[in-house]
């Protein structure tokens, strides 16, 4: 990410670690997805194996499926359609959903590229709170160990 303007170190970090916070809110998340009810949500932060970004592209959906829900899972997706109107000859043709986040620890790399992962060293503030805050995250163990170390 290219940053243009220049922010304070400490404002930095207190907009990334509220981000941070805000991806573990039901409240923000259910308010930012309309069709994520609170009930929905068992439990926040989503922490996952680190084995999972071993998985292929078929076994990951299926371990997504079962770890989110079928009714988050849906909404987890990146999906891009066709804008309906005018917008379309304005140059506003595709309309895309953020879809859900996957934090990484050093190292790591996802092998089914269907989501969008950040490894540790490179999440923003705009990866956590791309269209406002409370983007529904997904984090590694490694990821977690390392956000611990980063945040002491």
């Amino acid at each position: 990410m290219i940053n243009t303007l220049k922010i304070n170190k400490k404002e930095v970090r207190t907009a990334l670690i509220s981000a941070l916070s805000a991806t573990a809110n039901k409240k923000q998340i259910s308010s930012r997805y309309k069709r994520i009810e609170v009930k929905d949500l068992k439990e926040l932060p989503l922490i996952v194996e680190s084995k999972i970004t071993k998985l292929k592209t078929k076994e990951f959906l299926q371990s997504m499926k079962k770890i989110l829900g079928e009714k988050i899972f849906e909404i987890s997706l990146k999906k891009k359609e066709v804008r309906s109107g005018k917008g379309k000859a304005r140059g506003r043709k595709y309309k895309a959903n953020a879809g859900a986040l996957i934090v990484l620890g050093k190292g790591e790399k996802l092998k089914a590229n269907i989501l969008d992962s950040k490894t540790v060293d490179n999440l923003g503030v705009t990866d956590l709170a791309i269209g406002g805050p409370g983007r529904l995250t997904i984090y590694t163990e490694n990821a977690i160990k390392e956000l611990g170390e980063k945040f002491k």
